[in-house]
């Protein structure tokens, strides 16, 4: 006597390993799996990708992908790389050491103090060169600030719209 199931071999679509496939639906089937987890991977459709940041391997789904121009494997990756390349208004840090800071204490040859900050002369944030950078007290870098900001009869500073 025949038996209803039938034995073939296939290719799994998944991981590309040839294996024995035995079922009693002939041709119903699109996929084929070698096993449980290669049919799941194939499912969720996620790829493995590395993180633009910090070059960590992770996996992402493949519509995602499509629609983002970055990777990143975190949110943390995200945030680090927008301040790097400037796309908050807040300066660039690297671990955790604020760009213009780090530079300041390379050139010192020793870590600033809590009340010492970096100014940057050009007022643009962006621009680390050496000659753009000098370290002032806290009340000095406060005061520089305070000159071209609005007051009002009071002596409180106000937003400007």
């Amino acid at each position: 006597m025949k038996s209803k199931c039938s034995n073939r071999t296939r290719i799994c679509d998944y991981c590309g390993t040839e294996f024995k496939y035995s079922s009693k639906h002939n041709n119903r089937n699109k996929h084929f799996f070698c096993s449980k987890e290669c049919a799941w991977e194939f499912k969720i459709k996620k790829v493995s990708v590395h993180c633009d940041w910090c070059d960590k391997k992770f996996l992402k789904k493949r519509s995602d992908i499509e629609r983002t121009k970055h990777n990143f494997c975190s949110p943390r990756c995200a945030y680090d790389f927008k301040r790097w390349t400037g796309l908050t208004r807040k300066s660039p840090k690297v671990n955790g050491v604020e760009v213009h800071r780090k530079i300041i204490e390379d050139l010192l040859g020793r870590p600033l103090t809590s009340d010492e900050e970096v100014h940057h002369i050009d007022f643009n944030h962006h621009n680390n060169k050496i000659e753009n950078l000098i370290v002032l007290s806290k009340s000095e870098h406060s005061k520089i600030h305070a000159v071209g900001k609005e007051r009002d009869n009071f002596g409180r500073f106000i937003k400007k719209k």
